[in-house]
């Protein structure tokens, strides 16, 4: 292959190297650059799809992330949410249960027995009320509590039986009793029972769910809702 002459393009004169990047000419002394190399078509084509195929995979990226950056903020808002709702519940349960020691107090002190029998419901009504709630406070803490410290694994659903008593005449839809088997990593799988609300997921048998265990007590198991719920 011979090599192809470079001349000046001012004077036509042919150039010697290339100096500091740039060509001299000995003639008129006229300055030019190296002369670009010419690309065909399809490789215009090829290298202008693969600078689109690099932008539009840098624009998913950022796509996603933003995505999970929101994913990750709705969740920490339920969290957060939980946790302050089971400090409610739970103090709401505790004055509920005063109100069924009070009631039960003027059921003793009551001189006519109609008026300490009506004593006796409305404290067995706050007893169940204020147990109910107590109960949900500390399982809403519990969980809070082991999403931050437990340990992560999955639970697959053995048998499952819905309740819609929460006590006495209060009734939640939505509610399981559960047989759960709990994986975790590096240790032998184990069943545990669990009795939970499910928000928005549906509980069947062979399902799996997304689980957090107490490292110091494996019985103590919560699952992940909102993760199981696609939060």
């Amino acid at each position: 292959m011979q090599p192809v002459p470079i001349t000046c393009p001012n004077c036509g004169g042919g150039l010697g190297p290339l100096r500091e990047g740039q060509y001299l000419c000995a003639y008129c002394g006229h300055r030019s650059s190296p002369p670009q190399p010419v690309l065909d078509q399809a490789r215009q084509d090829e290298l202008v799809a693969q600078a689109v195929a690099r932008h539009e995979a840098a624009r998913s990226a950022r796509a996603r992330a933003a995505a999970e950056a929101a994913s990750q903020r709705e969740r920490d808002e339920l969290v957060a949410k939980q946790g302050s709702d089971g400090i409610v519940m739970r103090g709401t349960g505790v004055l509920f249960l005063a109100f069924a020691l009070a009631c039960f107090g003027g059921a003793l002190l009551a001189s006519q027995p109609s008026d300490a029998w009506v004593s006796l419901g409305m404290g067995f009504f706050w007893l169940v009320l204020g147990g109910g709630l107590f109960r949900a406070g500390v399982r809403a803490r519990r969980a809070v509590r082991l999403r931050a410290q437990g340990l992560r694994g999955r639970a697959i659903i053995a048998s499952y039986r819905e309740t819609k008593y929460l006590g006495g005449f209060i009734t939640v839809d939505g509610r399981y009793h559960m047989v759960l088997r709990v994986e975790l990593a590096g240790r032998p799988s184990y069943t545990v029972k669990v009795t939970d609300y499910a928000p928005g997921v549906t509980v069947t048998t062979e399902a799996e769910l997304p689980v957090f265990v107490d490292a110091a007590n494996p019985n103590a198991v919560t699952v992940d809702w909102i993760t199981a719920a696609g939060m």
